[in-house]
């Protein structure tokens, strides 16, 4: 669908310190730092507390990053629409509130009005016959009506053509449609 770049850090990276094993005077009993009052209960309590705190810090700045490449952004609608439905993962909210204000084009389209008219297993179908379908003056143009019908057309005759070709490999050999 587009050139999407992708960070993900692992989430316990930054909580290696809180994981650190440490001992008290009795040496044969080993907690990790951020129960350290378990091995050593001696006014430590405020100590675990701070460790505690830094590492919810870390879990709650911890983010899930996708890029898309600048050429492919007029698709952005449809990735956002993917990597939310694939990674129940949506946009956060400044950047929501930001798109909100553009036009989304005929991605927009396909990402909003009609993606319930969408199978998932076809979405990669679909873009790749819009993109040789759809001249570009029309992809970028207001014609939303014109649009919403050409894009019905196209969804339809990929569900009519995926259809078929699992048609097609559901019978056995020898038994496939005939033409």
């Amino acid at each position: 669908m587009g050139s999407i770049f992708v960070h993900c850090p692992r989430r316990k990276t930054s909580l290696k310190v809180a994981e650190v094993l440490v001992v008290g005077s009795d040496l044969s009993k080993a907690a990790q730092l951020r129960n350290l009052t378990q091995v050593s209960p001696e006014g430590l309590a405020p100590y675990e507390r701070e460790i505690v705190a830094v590492q919810d810090m870390y879990r709650s700045i911890w983010q899930f990053n996708a890029f898309l490449d600048l050429a492919f952004w007029d698709k952005q609608p449809v990735v956002e629409w993917a990597l939310e439905r694939e990674l129940q993962f949506p946009n956060d909210k400044l950047l929501s509130e930001e798109l909100a204000h553009e036009d989304r084009g005929i991605y927009g389209l396909l990402a909003g009005p009609l993606r319930d008219e969408i199978a998932p297993k076809s979405l990669s179908a679909v873009i790749n016959r819009v993109d040789a379908d759809v001249p570009t003056r029309m992809r970028l143009g207001d014609t939303k009506q014109d649009l919403t019908s050409k894009l019905r057309k196209i969804i339809k005759d990929v569900a009519a053509d995926t259809a078929k070709q699992e048609n097609d490999q559901l019978g056995l050999p020898g038994m496939g449609s005939t033409k």
